[in-house]
């Protein structure tokens, strides 16, 4: 017969929810996870940003060193989930995490090619001001 648990002594979601952060939990396919991807174009110091999903891994400098370690990680998750399973099991497992993170790849090319056309809209929306200031000759829009 089993003891009956108090119930000071359950733990509620939120509480496990806190011992393991998010990105930990769910590795690839998190929006915390982009999240962390935007880092890289937001934020200079890697010291600063926010890795969660790379718990227990070094902290990759940049994007490429993060896919890369993303990459790793999967392969990582893959070994450990399949353990005495087939073959086929283990290589289906692994090509879906890598899948994930070709999926991350692209995202964060997306994302490098939308603030660059940002970057230059930006600058060319600055440069004209700067032309319609100093003019020195009659000029409109």
């Amino acid at each position: 017969m089993q003891k009956p648990t108090s119930i000071s002594s359950i733990q509620t979601t939120e509480e496990i929810t806190a011992l393991v952060p998010l990105g930990v939990k769910y590795h690839m396919g998190l929006p915390a996870v982009r999240e962390e991807i935007k880092s890289f174009y937001s934020e200079d110091d890697p010291q600063k940003r926010n890795l969660t999903s790379l718990h227990g891994y070094p902290l990759p400098k940049n994007i490429d060193e993060y896919l890369q370690l993303k990459a790793k990680k999967a392969e990582d998750i893959s070994i450990r989930y399949t353990k005495g399973k087939s073959n086929k099991e283990i290589q289906g497992n692994l090509q879906y995490l890598l899948s994930q993170v070709r999926t991350l790849e692209q995202f964060s090319k997306d994302l490098c090619q939308q603030l660059s056309e940002r970057d230059d809209e930006s600058l060319r929306k600055d440069y004209i001001e700067h032309i319609m200031e100093n003019k020195k000759y009659k000029a409109e829009r």
